[in-house]
């Protein structure tokens, strides 16, 4: 068995698992969606049907054409962004370390998954403050023009779209990671014939 031992194997990939999760719901434009127009809006990307064209056609893209944090449509969906994709950034750091763990001897493996732990926990706080405030920009006009009726913590005519519960069910997961991280030197034993 490796040094990691079973546990820091079932924390490694669960870390992967969420990291890949999370990493990959940011970008995806479907955190809200209407379910008639089909308009879906993200935290860094949107689809909406053009109306210029006969064909029911989505033009999709990133806000403002180019990725900056004053082109996001509210100042709530700025501090999101900036939260979530630090929590997102941390995570992946704890990937690397989780990786490194399983290839150090044992003393600093222990020492290594432990201050993994502690960035995992900061990484889900992030998250968490992430997805919560997300929702206080559903009250900004752009949102309104998409989602009539939606006010803060309620998108109106939208609901709630894939991208944001994989985020929370990535987000979910999370939580594990730190306790598995207390764990990773416990090893199977071989058993003994009676």
């Amino acid at each position: 068995m490796t040094n990691g031992g079973v546990v820091g194997i079932l924390w490694t990939l669960i870390s992967v698992l969420v990291t890949g999760c999370c990493c990959f719901s940011i970008i995806q434009p479907a955190w809200i969606i209407h379910p008639r127009t089909l308009n879906s809006l993200g935290m860094c990307s949107y689809c909406v049907r053009d109306l210029r064209m006969r064909d029911i056609a989505r033009v999709c893209g990133i806000y403002g054409g180019t990725f900056d944090l004053s082109n996001l449509p509210t100042n709530a969906w700025q501090a999101a962004s900036v939260l979530y994709s630090g929590g997102c950034v941390l995570l992946l750091l704890g990937v690397v370390l989780a990786l490194s763990t399983l290839c150090l001897p044992s003393p600093s493996n222990r020492r290594m998954s432990m201050v993994t732990g502690y960035i995992q926990i900061m990484a889900v706080i992030l998250l968490l403050a992430g997805l919560l405030v997300f929702p206080v920009g559903f009250d900004s006009m752009f949102v309104r023009h998409y989602c009539p009726g939606s006010r803060m913590y309620d998108a109106g005519s939208c609901s709630v779209g894939w991208s944001y519960i994989l985020a929370v069910v990535g987000t979910s997961l999370g939580i594990f990671c730190p306790f598995l991280s207390h764990y990773t030197d416990v090893k199977l034993r071989d058993e003994e014939p009676l």
